[in-house]
């Protein structure tokens, strides 16, 4: 179910950033959203890719984090939806996936992509690379 939640930090709630976390387990995206709101962000979620276009075409989140195997819709077919969708604004999509498989790196690059972090990921990882893509 998408939901949001706001988080504290050092920066002004005009500086914080959006990002939709896309998982369909609940803890991996529990556990993201309390990491992401320590620093200069805002967290929306979602379960499965029609929640996650719902979701983003809503809210307009500056990144999504997209995880490969979703309910509903993949995480191929939700990227290039968003990223047909949002060319104008130029969203960021990360996928965030347990695939690695050189064939779905390949394969979510076509989609639009702009990275592909596996799991298991560092938290520290994961914020470094948020801070490089939208600040």
């Amino acid at each position: 179910m998408p939901g949001e939640a706001v988080g504290g930090g050092a920066a002004t709630t005009s500086e914080w950033k959006t990002v939709l976390i896309v998982d369909d387990n609940a803890d991996l995206r529990e556990l993201v959203r309390i990491s992401l709101e320590r620093g200069p962000y805002r967290t929306l979620q979602a379960a499965d890719g029609e929640a996650a276009l719902a979701v983003a075409e809503q809210a307009r989140p500056d990144l999504v984090l997209l995880d490969v195997e979703l309910p509903a819709l993949d995480g191929f077919t939700v990227c290039r939806r968003l990223k047909a969708a949002a060319a104008p604004r130029g969203i960021k999509v990360l996928m965030l996936t347990a695939a690695v498989q050189v064939e779905n790196r390949e394969r979510a690059l076509a989609a639009g992509a702009d990275g592909y972090i596996t799991k298991p990921f560092s938290l520290r990882s994961l914020m470094l690379r948020l801070a490089a893509e939208i600040g």
